[in-house]
């Protein structure tokens, strides 16, 4: 338990540095959600979005979301993820989604476009 304290300290910073912001970012991790249920190849877990974070589970091999990841930075100066958080199987990657200052630049349209770009095959 006391590995975690790290994430405990951090979490607390934001918490109280970033309370106003909180609910905005839950509002629109529930946006974004809504606007990937209909994206093919990407699920959202928990199906209920409960907090700014969500996890994604994306329908595509790693070698393409890699590549994925490339096109997006190269070709609209966005930074997505370096790699999924776990692959669980030959086409299935998940990533651990947050909501925060950097998200919010965002419309609702460009976080589920980019996310939907994730999951392309090449």
């Amino acid at each position: 338990m006391f590995m975690m304290w790290p994430y405990a300290a951090s979490a607390l910073s934001v918490l109280r540095s970033r309370p106003q912001d909180m609910p905005g970012y839950w509002r629109r991790a529930q946006a974004i959600a809504r606007g990937l249920r209909g994206v093919p190849d990407v699920e959202v877990l928990p199906d209920q979005v409960r907090s700014p974070m969500m996890h994604l589970r994306l329908s595509v091999d790693i070698k393409s979301f890699e590549h994925n990841v490339r096109r997006l930075t190269r070709e609209h100066d966005l930074w997505t993820f370096a790699s999924p958080f776990v692959s669980e199987g030959p086409r299935l990657q998940r990533l651990e989604f947050q909501v925060g200052r950097a998200t919010m630049r965002l419309s609702v349209d460009e976080a589920v476009g980019a996310i939907a770009n994730l999951a392309k095959d090449r």
